[in-house]
Order: C-alpha cells, then structure tokens, then sequence
C-alpha cells in the first residue's frame, strides 16, 4: 500500500462510522409521544361511549322519576290505601281475645275481601327498576287505638269517597268495578256496627241509601234495561204486598206502607221514561213470583232473588250511563243489595259483579 492511498481508506471508514442513523419519521415519532397516547385514549373512550349508547344504555344516569300518577291512576291508588289500611285494622282486631265470636267472624270476613280487592285493584302501583316512584299513598289510621267503631266508620268514609270519585272514572268498567267494591264496603260497616251496636258516621253515601226509594233512575238506560229495572221493582212490591196482608197486624202496616213506596217508585220510573200506560209498559197486575203465593216465606226468597238481580242490572248501569249519573245508580244499587240481604240473599264481595267469586 502506498503512502497516498492509506488516509484515503481510513478517512472513508471514519466518515462511515460516524454518519448519524437514518432520521426518524415525523409520524412515527408522534406515535410514542405523550400528547397521542392521551389522544388516543380520548378517542377510545368515545367510541366506547357511541357503542353504548347506541345499545339504548346509560352510563352514569341516575333511575328517570316515574309518571305523575293521572286522576284514574290517583283513585286507583287510593282504593289500594283504603284495601291495606282496612287489612291492617281487621288482622289488629282479629288478636283481640275481648271480642265475640261473631263480631270476630264479621271482623275476619271483612279482611279477607279487603285482600281480595287489593289484588283486584292491581295491587300497589310499580314504575319498574328503571324508575325512581313517590313512596304509595298510603291511608292513615290510629293504629295504637282501633276498635270496631273505627273500623266501621273507615269502611263507610271510603265508600263514601268512591262513591264521590265515580264521574271522574275514565273508564267505565273500572268504574263499575270500583262501584261494587264501595257496596261491599258500605255493608261491612253496616254489619259491624250492627252487630256491635255502633252507629256510623252521617255521610252522604249512608242518607243517600235511606232516602233510595224516592231516587229517580239514572238517565241513559236503554228502554229494554229500564223495563226491566221498572217490573223487579214493580214485582218486589207486589210481593211485599202479598206478605203484608198475611203479616201479624202489628207488622202488617209497615209492610204494606213499602209495598206502595216500591209501586208507586215503578210508576214514577215508567214515567220517567216515558213507558207508563204504553204498550211497552213492563208493569203486570200480578207477577207469578213462586209456587205458593200464600207462603210468605217463598215470597221473601223470591224478593231477595230479584233484589240480587237489581243488584246486577244496576251495577250494570253503571259502565253505560253517562259518568254524571254514575252515582244515581250506584245509591240505587246499594239500597237493592242491602234489601236483598235483608230477605236473605248470599253476601258477596263483589255485590253486582257475579264474575267475580264471592268470599262470604
């Protein structure tokens, strides 16, 4: 090797071993930054939460409040108060050794409608999990001082609150049902303060049924519906009337007296609607009510057949008429039932209802 060539070769390797590495990319450089892994993360996290809604989930949201409960809704929640309040009443009663065994019995049967009317109503409303509800409404009573009177008064104050709520009803099957469910009531809390010698609370709903053979009929029956209310009524006189001339005489008057207050009531319905004296005039001479009509005691089993069925067609009314005459016939048809009972007839706990069972 000559002298001339030999720092040529060892500046050549020189320059090799310290020529710098091939830059990096900018982008690539980016990549292991800080500010783009946050980035990154950021987006992710977007993504993620795009995915999730569009799955109609939430992240973070509290429970939405449920619905404000509508009119119908606040009635219905209120029988459901009333039904547990009377639950609660009747099982606190029921432990009282102190009390007869028939007023225990009456007590016992009043309680096991109530529980059969909540879960009729529907039982206490619930929105769902995904709904945050008010606390129920919820019926207050003296619970450290229940005692028959204050049973009987309740039952008769939340008759006469459904009876008062039934124009609002929207619906009118719910309106009947309601109905029947307050005519149940009212005769719980005639009962108890009957067996306990008690008196109930002077409330519209109980002069209401004092006053019933002197009502009018609630306007917007058919005329086939109200022949048919005008002949019961008509044939229970008649039968009245029958029973009273073969009564003591000391009892003979008074039967003979509500013979004619149900009469004349039918002429006073056949009137109203325009039937009286016309050849759709439902009212007979005579009615062939039994087998015997010298038997007084046919002729009672025979009225409280056809109260039960007033009882019925008035109930009936309830879901056709308009919803200002609800009322009307819901007095009428709590006078039938306690009329019927009166001759005999079967209690039930839905009185006018029989698609429902009966608890009694």
């Amino acid at each position: 090797m000559s002298a001339s060539t030999a720092p040529a070769h060892h500046g050549m390797i020189i320059t090799m071993l310290s020529t710098p590495a091939t830059p990096t990319a900018p982008s690539e450089r980016s990549r292991d930054s800080a500010p783009y892994r946050l980035a990154a993360t950021i987006a992710v996290v977007l993504l993620s939460l795009i995915a999730v809604t569009a799955c109609g989930l939430r992240i973070d949201s509290p429970p939405a409040a449920a619905p404000t409960p509508d009119a119908a809704e606040a009635t219905r929640q209120s029988l459901v108060a009333d039904a547990l309040a009377t639950v609660a009443m009747t099982d606190t009663l029921a432990a009282d050794a102190q009390l007869p065994d028939a007023v225990t019995r009456i007590v016992t049967d009043i309680g096991s409608d109530a529980r059969d009317h909540y879960t009729a109503l529907g039982s206490v409303y619930d929105p769902g999990p995904d709904y945050i509800a008010d606390p129920a409404p919820t019926t207050s009573f003296d619970a450290e001082n229940v005692s028959t009177q204050s049973l009987a008064t309740a039952l008769a104050t939340y008759a006469n609150r459904v009876r008062s709520s039934l124009p609002t009803v929207a619906d009118p099957l719910r309106a009947r049902l309601y109905a029947t469910i307050a005519v149940n009531q009212l005769d719980a809390a005639t009962r108890l303060a009957k067996a306990t010698k008690e008196s109930l609370p002077d409330i519209d709903i109980v002069e209401a049924r004092a006053q019933a053979l002197s009502a009018a009929l609630p306007q917007g029956l058919s005329d086939r519906q109200a022949a048919d209310l005008i002949a019961a009524q008509d044939a229970i006189g008649y039968a009245r009337e029958h029973i009273g001339l073969r009564a003591a005489k000391s009892k003979s008057e008074k039967i003979l007296s509500l013979s004619r207050d149900y009469r004349s009531q039918a002429t006073k319905w056949a009137q109203q609607y325009d039937l009286d004296g016309t050849s759709d005039d439902p009212r007979e001479v005579f009615y062939v009510l039994v087998k015997d009509p010298t038997s007084s005691k046919q002729l009672t089993a025979a009225i409280a057949s056809v109260q039960q069925d007033q009882t019925h067609r008035l109930s009936a009314a309830i879901s056709v008429v308009d919803a200002d005459q609800r009322i009307a016939a819901f007095d009428l048809m709590t006078s039938a039932y306690a009329d019927a009972l009166a001759q005999g007839a079967h209690r039930t706990g839905y009185p006018g209802m029989p698609e429902y069972p009966a608890n009694a």
